[in-house]
């Protein structure tokens, strides 16, 4: 009886697992969906928009001893474009510190030595991640703002700042040096995929997640890509790596 009912039971376990395996990969499936919907949006230059704003939020990446990394300067560049044409008064940058470098310094350097006043450049801190940048973004008080980044960031950034509750659209370089490099661009994608489902949970749970992770989320996409001996390199200020 009791090996019965033993069995019975594992019979059920195995049949929840199952259940909660298939719901986990639709839910991915349904994501990954939407993270391409809005990158299509992007590349496309359908999601561009001379429409007025109070600042263009410019998301931060990498910086090298050299400065920004090619990706971060796609960014650095549309967004001046963007205030060049009148779309908003100041340019907003955000990230974190790579080591003792201090990206925000770096992106604001760069978009001074383009032709931006300094009093045109505001920064926003912390912003060590996507969450942490539009939060960081918000209490600079309301506002209509533009978002760029790397097409494949677009869905969460969206999702983000409306998850907080900011009047925010995200217009974003149609072409980067990584959306150019088909086996980064999949990294990329399957690595925002993860990271949407993980902002998705209550935000305790994600920080707990997050740190447990620790630089296994800028690695993992790189391994990805076959790029891991590289990241190593970029460490010692050789080669581009990009975060968010």
């Amino acid at each position: 009886m009791s090996v019965r009912i033993g069995g019975a039971w594992l019979v059920g376990v195995g049949m929840a697992m199952t259940t909660a395996v298939a719901g986990l990969v639709t839910v991915a499936t349904v994501t990954a969906a939407r993270v391409r919907h809005d990158e299509r949006e992007q590349t496309s230059g359908r999601a561009g928009s001379d429409e007025p704003a109070d600042g263009i939020v410019v998301f931060g990446a990498t910086v090298t001893p050299a400065g920004p990394c090619a990706e971060l300067r796609a960014r650095l560049d549309h967004a001046f474009n963007l205030w060049q044409r009148g779309v908003a008064p100041v340019l907003i940058v955000s990230g974190g510190w790579d080591g003792d470098i201090d990206e925000v310094a770096a992106m604001g350097d760069y978009l001074v030595r383009r032709g931006a006043p300094m009093a045109a450049v505001v920064e926003a801190r912390p912003g060590d991640n996507t969450r942490l940048t539009l939060r960081a973004v918000r209490g600079l008080g309301g506002g209509r703002y533009v978002a760029v980044s790397t097409p494949y960031h677009a869905y969460r950034i969206r999702t983000e700042s409306e998850r907080q509750r900011i009047d925010l659209r995200v217009d974003c370089p149609s072409t980067t040096p990584e959306m150019r490099q088909p086996r980064v661009r999949r990294a990329r994608l399957q690595a925002e995929v993860a990271g949407v489902l993980l902002y998705s949970l209550p935000e305790p749970v994600a920080a707990r997640l997050r740190s447990a992770v620790g630089g296994l989320r800028y690695s993992v996409p790189l391994l990805l890509a076959g790029r891991f001996a590289d990241s190593r390199r970029r460490r010692r200020g050789r080669i581009d790596e990009h975060h968010e």
